[in-house]
C-alpha cells in the first residue's frame, strides 16, 4: 500500500484515525491539553479530527470515544489506570460493529502509550500494532507518511498566520 498517494476518502479508517490522533497529539504536546477543547466539543468542524479526510461519519462511535477519552485527559488528574477502565467500559457501552473493534483497539493501544509517557510518534506507532495486516503500512511508510502530512499542516497553519498577519496591517 502506497500511502502517500492515497486520496483522502480513500484512507482506510485505522489509518485515517492515527494519523488523526498524531495530529491531535502533536497539538496537546506543542499547545498543551487545553488548547484541544474545541476541537473534541466540535470533532466535526475541528481541522485536527478533519485535515486527513473529511470526519469519518461511518464511525462516529469511535471517534465519539476519542473526544470522550481526550476530555478526560484535559479535566483532571488522569493516570493509566483509569484511562483502562475507562476504554474497558466504553468498549463494552459504544455498540461497535463487528468491523470496529480494531479501530477501538488502534485508540486504546495509543491512548494507553500516551498516557504511559510516549511521544506522539511513539503512540501512534503502539497504535499502528492493532491495524489488522491487510491494510497495515510498514513502520517506515507510516512514519513518512505523517512526516508529509505534518509538514503540510505547518504550512497551512504558517499561511493561515500570515494572511491574518497581513490583513492586520490594512486594518490600520
Amino acid at each position: 500500500m502506497r500511502l502517500s498517494v492515497i486520496e483522502p476518502s480513500k484512507l482506510d479508517p485505522h489509518l485515517q484515525l492515527l494519523a488523526t490522533l498524531f495530529l491531535v497529539l502533536q497539538q496537546i504536546r506543542r499547545e498543551g491539553l487545553m488548547s484541544i477543547e474545541s476541537d473534541i466539543d466540535q470533532p466535526r468542524k475541528s481541522e485536527s479530527f478533519t485535515s486527513i479526510a473529511p470526519f469519518d461519519e461511518a464511525n462516529a462511535a469511535i471517534y465519539t470515544v476519542v473526544c470522550d477519552a481526550l476530555r478526560l485527559m484535559v479535566s483532571g488528574n488522569l493516570d493509566l489506570g483509569d484511562m483502562t477502565r475507562y476504554l474497558t467500559a466504553a468498549r463494552k457501552t459504544a455498540g461497535l460493529a463487528a468491523e470496529q473493534h480494531s479501530l477501538f483497539d488502534v485508540l486504546e493501544l495509543t491512548l494507553l502509550s500516551v498516557l504511559n509517557g510516549a511521544a506522539p510518534q511513539v503512540a501512534v506507532e503502539f497504535g499502528r500494532q492493532g491495524v489488522p495486516a491487510s491494510v497495515k503500512p510498514g513502520f517506515t511508510e507510516f512514519e513518512d507518511f505523517l512526516r508529509k502530512k505534518s509538514t503540510l499542516m505547518r504550512r497551512a497553519e504558517t499561511d493561515k498566520a500570515l494572511e491574518t498577519f497581513f490583513a492586520g496591517l490594512g486594518e490600520s
